[in-house]
């Protein structure tokens, strides 16, 4: 288990240097105030980095092979986990991967709430 954290590691640092680093900031110190946002001007290699504090909105990552992350893997420091919040306010799902996304793209260290889910004719997906 401790190889393939090892593995994860290096590869998110190799893509995070090649690839463009988005900053996600409420406080509006970053590119972006909201996550969505910051996927919205990713391109396929970039990582979303998201600084703490509770995101109201439900993430769509569109087709796009990114990193969206808050700053534990970068630190090292779990506080940033349960300081770095998806809130998705019973509106659908906290965050939807479907539309082709490549194999590569994470999302990585949040705490997600208060997910509603998807409903379809067959069944429901993607509540938290």
């Amino acid at each position: 288990m401790e190889n393939i954290n090892i593995i994860l590691f290096v590869f998110l640092i190799f893509t995070m240097l090649n690839g463009t680093n988005i900053l996600v900031d409420l406080e509006g110190e970053g590119n972006c105030i909201m996550i969505l946002e910051g996927i919205d001007v990713a391109a396929d290699g970039d990582t979303v980095l998201v600084l703490p504090g509770r995101y109201y909105e439900n993430i769509d990552f569109s087709g796009k092979t990114i990193i969206v992350e808050s700053r534990l893997l970068m630190t090292g420091n779990n506080y940033f986990i349960s300081h770095t919040i998806i809130d998705s306010n019973q509106t659908g799902t906290c965050f939807l991967v479907n539309s082709g996304e490549g194999e590569v793209t994470l999302l990585c260290e949040f705490t997600l709430c208060n997910g509603s889910g998807i409903y379809e004719v067959n069944g429901g997906y993607g509540s938290l």
